[in-house]
């Protein structure tokens, strides 16, 4: 769509300088650790946005959209001169430390580092917001987003934004290394049955390390060619489930073996 497509639409926080300035939007999604539930009640719930509408005030920001579910939480948020950081943790914090406290539990409540990416494009944030409000739709919670009470939902009226194929998360390099990683496998998977064209041997004899000399031969032929095709030792390796030195000693033993 439209809508979806170009640059700076939204992007990506780095691993480890976040991106900010006076004014930015972010959406911002906080996940409790393991995926366990961070709320077990609706006193959990109301704690948790009388803690989020404080520091909301206290922080100077703005949050836009709201969307608790049970092991996580999404907010579409502003920020003015204090980092988007600086409420994350003191939110995160205050509030683990009160549900450690009434659960007698300890530990860490939340996963240690929180997802974020800002938003560069106010249409693209109409669209994000309606996507918050629908997690409970699509977790089968409520069949109307406003129908769920734990959200900014009943705020915001229609027309819906139209939500197919939008994925706020889509990372475009990992996906295009995504797709280079499953090509390295497919190519890697026809050259390991090539290779066993000479021989009674399996797949899963390549990858047990038997020790026959038709095994032997059908992984010399399978690095051989794996090599010639550019791929490294260490994915020839990965594919075996060996180890690249091992990958190494087959690979020279074929220049003693020239029909092989």
């Amino acid at each position: 769509m439209e809508l979806f497509e170009g640059v700076n639409r939204m992007v990506s926080m780095p691993r480890r300088n976040r991106i900010h300035f006076d004014g930015a939007t972010y959406h911002a999604m906080a996940r409790g650790v393991e995926r366990r539930a961070i709320y077990l009640d609706d006193r959990d719930r109301n704690g948790f946005l009388e803690r989020m509408r404080r520091f909301e005030r206290e922080c100077a920001v703005q949050i836009l959209a709201y969307c608790l579910m049970g092991n996580h939480f999404h907010l579409a948020i502003r920020v003015s001169s204090i980092p988007l950081a600086e409420f994350m943790q003191r939110l995160k914090g205050e509030y683990a430390a009160v549900f450690n406290k009434r659960y007698d539990r300890v530990g860490h409540l939340f996963q240690s580092r929180y997802e974020a990416k800002v938003c560069l494009d106010e249409r693209y944030l109409m669209t994000l917001i309606h996507y918050i409000h629908m997690n409970p739709v699509r977790a089968g919670l409520v069949s109307d987003p406003r129908d769920w009470p734990w959200s900014s939902a009943s705020s915001f009226g229609g027309p819906y934004p139209d939500l197919t194929g939008f994925d706020p998360w889509f990372d475009a390099e990992s996906e295009k290394a995504r797709k280079i990683a499953d090509e390295k496998l497919r190519c890697l998977d026809e050259i390991g049955m090539l290779s066993l064209a000479r021989g009674p041997v399996t797949v899963e004899d390549l990858r047990t390390g038997l020790r026959t000399l038709a095994a032997t031969q059908a992984r010399q032929r399978f690095v051989v060619e794996a090599v010639k095709r550019g791929h490294s030792l260490a994915e020839s390796a990965r594919w075996l489930q060996t180890t690249k030195s091992t990958v190494g000693r087959l690979l020279r033993a074929t220049t003693q073996q020239p029909g092989v």
